[in-house]
Order: structure tokens, then C-alpha cells, then sequence
């Protein structure tokens, strides 16, 4: 979990991470994406994910893949 203040993460949770909650679907996009919606705080999300990257790591991926560039800092 990145500290306050800290480098900024992608935080992911794979399906184990995710047994026995509720799970409740995505977007629209779920048939391209395994996004679902979880009942957690941030904090408790964290907790559960087992993967983490840094946002400069997530952008690269997302250039690789093709998508449209995620901006560098958000508003």
C-alpha cells in the first residue's frame, strides 16, 4: 500500500483475491475487461489486492496495448 504523500500505484485484485465477497459487474466494457464492482473502502481494497505497479508502469501498458494515452497527472 503506498504511503500518503507517496509514488502513485495501480493497485489489482485478482479473483482470488476476491473470493467469497460479492462481486457486482462493471462497465458496460465487461465483455473486454474483468472489471467488476466490490463493496470495499480504498484501504480495505488494498489489502486484498495482490498486485501493484506504479502508474508510470500502467501507462506503459496501456501504450503497448494501444489504448489512449492516460494522462500524466490527473486534476
Amino acid at each position: 500500500m503506498t504511503e500518503v504523500g507517496g509514488s502513485t500505484v495501480v493497485q489489482i485484485a485478482l479473483p482470488n483475491d476476491l473470493a467469497g465477497m460479492e462481486t457486482f459487474p462493471g462497465s458496460y466494457f465487461l465483455n473486454a475487461e474483468a472489471e467488476v464492482v466490490v463493496d470495499l473502502t480504498p484501504l480495505e481494497f488494498a489489502e486484498h489486492a495482490s498486485v501493484e505497479i506504479t502508474s508510470a508502469k500502467a501507462r506503459d501498458i496501456l501504450d503497448d496495448l494501444g489504448s489512449h494515452s492516460a494522462p500524466k497527472r490527473l486534476p
